[in-house]
């Protein structure tokens, strides 16, 4: 038999042989390893989400966080605390104003297991680390209690005794019944519209509003100041230091996990595509070396020259190693989700990015403090004219209006732990699963 004939005749088996491996690689990894996902990792597109078993499991969770937080408050003399952030509230150096938009959860449902004390645990772990953090004497921190009746607040009241607090004063009961009238959406827009209001009387370069179920992470502040400083206030772009242009409107620090896919958004799409890049190198870096090692080793035992014993090429083998994993990876890393590898951001605060914000949600976000009373107008406005409108859909009309940007932090800074919404009286059973996962 000719040379050529032996080896087309060899090469044909090696490539036979090398598709079949590829294929079993790929049955095994879809068909077997990948369907475990669905018991553990909650946001994987093959996760079942079993609600009334999670619903159960973020109680727990929740109750342990009250625990915390109530034998936290036992610890600090209220009246001290309370007095500082009012002393610090009458600054004219403020950095930054923190304000907690709060209404009680009125609903026959909350049994004793599941009373949230959402306000509490905020307000504790805001507390916390705050008075660990050096900027302590440039914060304001208060409630801002909408509830239309603000006494029947039975938790914003206990709360008061540790923390400046501002409510709601009608001037009279049919200005109170008026009020609750309006529609949901209107409310929600006048009260955010009080808070932020309520927030601007203070003198302070930032306003970071949150709901009263955003709960922080435990060294937020230094994270947020630093992303201030380094990536709002002064940015490195094409090698030169950039002054803040004041051309952006909002800096959000939280987003549903379970709704921050990869193919969410245009820029998620092009993370999805190098994150597949960088796995599918890192396989064909890994075979390369194995290949190139196994073959030195082989020669050195064999005498034989290194140049010309080998079939296929070990490079050879490298892209094709890379072009078959590619479309693997790129299904992995899909299944997998995003939030998972968002994660790899928090290891340290020079990780954490910016990426243009989206028009959902307002759990958790900074403002500053020049652009408030545009804002404050506009949502007023906006409360009258469009009262069907949701509040963060309004919001981002009046960015798009301006032509400013928005941002949002990378991972989150907060994390929205309320199974109960005040908004649309409900529990979010079927999301518990976020809920309970991503709460420490």
């Amino acid at each position: 038999m000719p040379t050529c004939a032996i080896l087309r005749f060899v090469c044909r088996k090696k490539i036979v042989f090398f598709s079949l491996k590829i294929m079993s690689i790929y049955v095994l990894l879809f068909i077997c390893i990948l369907p475990l996902l669905r018991y553990h990792l909650h946001f994987s597109k093959m996760y079942q989400n079993q609600g009334d078993l999670h619903f159960e499991k973020a109680i727990e969770v929740n109750q342990e966080r009250r625990i915390r937080a109530n034998a936290f408050l036992k610890t600090i003399n209220a009246s001290d605390v309370k007095q500082k952030y009012l002393k610090n509230g009458n600054s004219s150096k403020l950095r930054i104003v923190i304000g907690v938009i709060t209404t009680a959860r009125k609903t026959s449902k909350l049994d004793f297991r599941s009373q949230t004390e959402y306000l509490t645990q905020t307000m504790s772990r805001l507390h916390d680390t705050l008075n660990r953090s050096v900027a302590l004497d440039d914060i304001f921190l208060f409630i801002c209690n909408v509830d239309h009746t603000p006494n029947n607040h039975k938790e914003a009241t206990r709360m008061a005794s540790y923390f400046p607090t501002k409510t709601r004063q009608f001037s009279s009961k049919r200005e109170a019944d008026t009020f609750r009238q309006q529609s949901r959406h209107t409310r929600e827009k006048e009260d955010y519209a009080f808070c932020l209001q309520s927030a601007l009387e203070h003198n302070s370069k930032y306003i970071l509003l949150l709901q009263d179920d955003a709960y922080p992470q435990e060294n937020f502040y230094d994270i947020l100041n630093y992303v201030l400083q380094h990536k709002l206030e002064t940015r490195i772009r094409r090698g030169e230091l950039e002054r803040d242009q004041g051309d952006w409107a909002w800096l959000k620090l939280n987003t549903p996990y379970y709704r921050n896919d990869f193919h969410g958004e245009p820029f998620t799409i092009y993370q999805w595509i190098a994150l597949t890049i960088f796995f599918a190198g890192v396989l064909a870096l890994i075979v390369y070396m194995y290949l190139e090692l196994g073959h030195i080793s082989h020669s050195r035992l064999t005498s034989t020259s290194t140049s010309n014993s080998k079939w296929p090429p070990t490079h050879l083998t490298s892209y094709a190693v890379f072009l078959v994993s590619f479309p693997c990876m790129f299904a992995v890393i899909w299944i997998t989700g995003r939030p998972y590898f968002l994660k790899a951001h928090a290891i340290s605060q020079n990780f954490y990015t910016l990426e243009p914000g989206t028009s959902c949600c307002l759990a958790a976000v900074v403002y500053p403090s020049e652009r408030v009373p545009d804002i404050v107008n506009f949502v007023i406005n906006e409360a009258t004219k469009k009262p069907k409108i949701p509040l963060d859909w309004a919001l981002d009309g009046y960015r798009q209006d301006k032509g400013l940007k928005q941002y949002l932090l990378i991972p989150n800074l907060f994390t929205h732990i309320g199974l109960y919404s005040t908004l649309n009286l409900k529990f979010y059973k079927k999301r518990a699963f976020a809920y309970e996962y991503f709460n420490d």
